[in-house]
Order: C-alpha cells, then structure tokens, then sequence
C-alpha cells in the first residue's frame, strides 16, 4: 500500500492537472425570456378529418390551458389537403366550405378569438355532427357570423386558404 505522503502528493497533483484551481469560474448567462423568439409553429389540418379535430379540440387545448401559447406564435391552416396551390379536400365539398369558414375566422381575428370558435366547432366534427351544427359555434363563441359570411361570400376566404 502506497504512504499516506505519497497519496497526498498523488491527490494534489492529480487536481491541479484536471482542475485549474486559478481558473476563473465560467458564468453562463441564460438570455431573458424577452430576448428569444417564440417558437413558431404551424399546423395543416383538415376541417373533417376525425383525427385533425381530434387533435385540435383536445392536444392543442393543452397550450392554451398549460400556458405554452405564451411563448409560440401559433399559425393555423385549414388545408384540406391543399397540393400545388389547388385545395382538394378529401372530406368532400362541406369540408371546403368549413375549410373557407375557418380560413376567414383566422384571417380576420387574433388566435384568442379564433381558436375558440375553430376549438368548437372541432368539437362537432370530433361527434360527427359538422352538418349544419357547428353554426351554433358563432354563438358559444361570441364570433359575429355576419363578418365570416361577408369574407366568404367574397372569395376572401379561398384566397387566404390557397
């Protein structure tokens, strides 16, 4: 077994090659929150698809309800499989009237107004009541019905939604 002298002298000169005891400590300074970008993020979805209402009314409720919106800058589209700037929506003609409907409603109002009303109507689908029950939606959500017929009736929708 090695002296305890010569343990010290190991244990010290071991140190002093891993570790610079005159090295000045390294300070990592995180940035403020009010300097780094929110993280953007865009989500394609079909207004009938089952599994896009799905995801809609229930998963990205969650950023809204745990506080993560605060630091992304979300961008929904209604795509309805949209390929080469042509929307084909897979779901049929009702899902290219909703996909318009949504359009004008992202369009026109911020995402805390428009969320909700996309959120509802989310809702219907996810039940299979898309018909002519997520009308209701304009009225849950305090939406003005009259200023997404007006966006539709003017082609404004298919144009913000191609």
């Amino acid at each position: 077994m090695a002296s305890p002298s010569f343990m010290f002298f190991l244990v010290i000169t071991l140190g002093t090659i891993v570790c610079d005891i005159d090295a000045a400590p390294t300070v990592v300074v995180a940035p403020k929150a009010s300097e780094v970008p929110n993280v953007k993020l865009s989500v394609y979805y079909e207004t009938l698809s089952p599994s896009s209402s799905w995801f809609i009314y229930f998963q990205l409720s969650l950023i809204f309800e745990n506080g993560l919106i605060d630091i992304i800058d979300l961008h929904l589209v209604p795509s309805g499989n949209a390929r080469n700037n042509a929307i084909v929506c897979e779901h049929g003609e009702d899902e290219g009237f909703l996909n318009t409907v949504e359009a004008c409603a992202i369009y026109l109002l911020p995402l805390d107004k428009h969320y909700p009303f996309l959120s509802c109507v989310g809702e219907y689908v996810k039940h299979e009541n898309y018909n002519d029950e997520w009308i209701v939606c304009f009225e849950k959500t305090g939406m003005d019905e009259t200023l997404i017929a007006d966006c539709v009736k003017s082609g404004v929708g298919h144009h913000v939604n191609t």
